[in-house]
């Protein structure tokens, strides 16, 4: 199952898949694995994605059983390597980034209480910098 995808400069499809990030030709239906063995055992999956500022695929995942948050948020490089940047979390959703400044959002939909967080340094510290709540709208996001 996938998530999210993005394409490439030169054309080619990234898809977040259920077991990792992966290489995927629609147009043959084959896949080439870019990362193994994700979240392996856990009752997992990678949800949502997006693309930042300097290229690089950045996708949440979600819990599927249970309400204790077991996944992350991971970013693949340009390099192909993979790079965990927050959790645990629940369910990641609406990851975006501001064209401007450099910030990124992100909500986990299924805690207890979500808001819609602003990394302000993203770009310079990922998500390792401050966590500020920017919104928090009824219901859930």
């Amino acid at each position: 199952r996938a998530g999210a995808f993005c394409t490439t400069l030169e054309g080619d499809y990234i898809f977040a898949f259920e077991d990792g990030f992966g290489y995927y030709n629609p147009e043959t239906s084959t896949r080439t694995n870019i990362a193994e063995d994700f979240e392996a055992g856990l009752p997992t999956r990678l949800n949502d994605g997006r693309v930042d500022r300097l290229g690089r695929f950045v996708c949440g995942g979600h819990t599927e059983k249970g309400s204790t948050p077991q996944t992350a948020v991971y970013r693949l490089n340009t390099d192909l390597s993979v790079e965990k940047l927050l959790g645990p979390i629940r369910t990641c959703n609406a990851i975006a980034f501001s064209p401007t400044d450099g910030s990124m959002y992100f909500t986990d939909t299924m805690a207890g209480d979500p808001h819609i967080y602003r990394f302000r340094d993203y770009e310079s510290t990922s998500m390792a910098g401050e966590m500020e709540a920017f919104a928090k709208p009824a219901g859930k996001p």
